[in-house]
């Protein structure tokens, strides 16, 4: 009887690190850290949804943005984002993970689209992640900007999960030759929802000044 108890209470804890480690989208929509999409997506029937406040030096430079995104069927991840930023209007953002494994030491590769028709901001990415048994993370990839000429760039990120509902992150994201190091973290407050922060740009180099982002999220399988 004792060891069933145990068992259980192992069983039950693995359950609960599931779904409050659930996935949450980037800034820009896609599902990532903080301004890195990465190469884990949503499954079948699985939907996220965050809205993030971004406060800037200048008030008049306060950002905020909406965005949601809902797993489908063949590996495809659709998602939507609007707001404030991106300025131009509401887009589609788009991932397809090519591979996408479920073993401890999981790897995931993934392709995809962001701001879909935006005439500024649209990207192509492609992304690597892999997850280790002690719940670290690491992602790398390479995004490529559509503007008036291709400007590919680099992208590396780090998450941590501390606890089951405490995660950490970091990542490095470029434009052009310009690149933004960010720091930030997310808490689950129930199973279902989390809020997170984060500082944004603390290389000064994108914004000439750091921002700093709070957002709430909603995260469940339908």
């Amino acid at each position: 009887m004792k060891y069933k108890i145990i068992t259980a209470l192992i069983i039950a804890q693995f359950g609960m690190s599931a779904s409050l480690s659930a996935l949450s989208p980037s800034l820009g929509g896609s599902t990532g850290l903080i301004t890195m999409p990465t190469g884990e997506s949503l499954k079948y029937k699985e939907v996220s949804i965050a809205y993030d406040y971004v406060y800037a030096e200048n008030a008049e430079d306060d950002a905020w943005s909406y965005k949601a995104n809902l797993g489908t069927f063949q590996n495809w991840e659709l998602g939507v984002v609007g707001g404030k930023e991106p300025d131009e209007g509401v887009f589609l953002n788009t991932k397809y993970y090519l591979i996408s494994d479920q073993s401890r030491n999981a790897i995931s590769v993934a392709i995809g689209i962001q701001n879909i028709s935006s005439k500024d901001d649209c990207d192509a990415y492609l992304v690597a992640s892999k997850r280790f048994i002690e719940g670290i993370g690491l992602h790398f990839g390479f995004k490529a900007n559509f503007n008036e000429k291709i400007n590919p760039t680099l992208m590396l990120g780090a998450d941590y999960y501390v606890t089951d509902r405490f995660q950490i992150m970091a990542d490095l994201t470029g434009e052009q030759e310009d690149y933004s190091g960010n720091v930030g973290a997310l808490f689950y407050l129930t199973k279902e929802i989390f809020v997170r922060g984060s500082i944004v740009d603390l290389t000064e180099n994108l914004y000439d000044t750091r921002r700093v982002s709070i957002g709430l999220g909603f995260s469940k399988y339908l």
